[in-house]
């Protein structure tokens, strides 16, 4: 069994300080596209876990993967592991996959990543 390499990007649409922040217009582009497509590069499939339809349409779009958030684990005190336990109860990741966490604010990130042989 090979070992697949998951992106997940977590983006509520409730941003208190800067809202719509995600999908706002970054040099040309919704500020959340910049992660998708750095995360293509290294990953086999990106998924955008998000509450706001807009954002999920953005991600399609882009061509990832629009996972529905419940709004119960997408407020401002939502926790990584809630929205990652999310993900597993509707992916089938396997015991050896990976799932890289990205944030969707960050279009100036250039991401660094060695695969190890195991």
């Amino acid at each position: 069994m090979r070992t697949r390499i998951f992106s997940l990007i977590p983006a509520r649409g409730g941003s208190e300080r800067l809202p719509r922040k995600n999908i706002r217009d970054f040099c040309g582009k919704p500020l959340i596209s910049y992660t998708i497509e750095k995360c293509k590069k290294f990953s086999d499939s990106v998924w955008v876990s998000s509450d706001d339809e807009e954002i999920l349409n953005v991600a399609d779009f882009y061509c990832s993967i629009p996972l529905k958030r419940p709004k119960e684990i997408s407020g401002p005190n939502s926790t990584p592991g809630e929205y990652l336990q999310h993900f597993f109860e509707n992916v089938n990741v396997k015991y050896k996959d990976i799932v890289v966490l990205c944030q969707p604010t960050s279009p100036l990130l250039e991401l660094r990543y060695y695969v190890l042989g195991i």
